[in-house]
């Protein structure tokens, strides 16, 4: 397992996506138990937010299997909006820490090697609705660090188009987070098919650098 967490491959996104619908599973059969736990419903919010913020600052671990609980306790449209809150924030300190301090640190946080074969895949330049679109189809704490670190993106540009790129992602996923089972195991194989090319795409394509 340290492997897996020290360097990232498809396997382990593909476990993240089979561990969210299993999680759907679970949670929309047993949700009463949930329900029955009588946590404060701000407090849920707030830590809910909170372990969001984390596990973007420290990659790779996600906290993409918890939308399922929140979608399923407080509604797919509010889960959304905490997502997007966590991960905006996430993105932020992400961003701020490779600009400041560079590998140095974040080699700390992160595997380096991954942060620096996905920056000679991407743009040498980044316009907003380049940032847009990449935000909806990269993982927001690999992004921010490539940006960070790489890239000479200014900070107005990187703010508006995070907060703009996370939103489809965010919504989309509360809202699967709530869907039937079987309907899932559809999504599922179309999200393990995109993270394959994904990851075809950086291994095999050629530096730009």
């Amino acid at each position: 397992m340290k492997n897996i967490f020290n360097n990232p491959s498809p396997y382990f996104f593909i476990l993240l996506i089979f561990l969210f619908v299993l999680i759907s599973f679970l949670v929309q059969e047993n949700l009463y138990l949930f329900e029955q736990m009588k946590i404060n419903r701000g407090e849920g919010m707030f830590l809910y937010v909170c372990i969001t913020i984390i596990a973007t600052v420290i990659a790779p671990i996600s906290s993409l299997p918890l939308i399922v609980i929140a979608s399923n306790l407080w509604g797919w449209v509010v889960a959304g909006i905490l997502s997007i809150v966590g991960w905006f924030i996430g993105a932020a300190i992400a961003f701020e820490l490779a600009r400041v301090y560079g590998k140095k640190l974040i080699q700390r946080i992160i595997n380096l090697k991954l942060i620096e074969a996905t920056s000679t895949k991407l743009p040498q330049k980044y316009t907003l609705l380049i940032l847009i679109l990449l935000r909806m189809f990269i993982p927001v704490d690999i992004l921010s660090y490539v940006l960070g670190l790489f890239s000479t993106i200014d900070q107005k540009t990187y703010y508006i188009g995070t907060a703009i790129g996370i939103v489809p992602f965010a919504f989309v996923f509360s809202y699967f987070g709530t869907v039937s089972y079987h309907y899932q195991i559809i999504i599922m194989g179309i999200t393990i098919f995109a993270i394959g090319t994904y990851w075809s795409i950086i291994r095999f394509w050629p530096s730009n650098k």
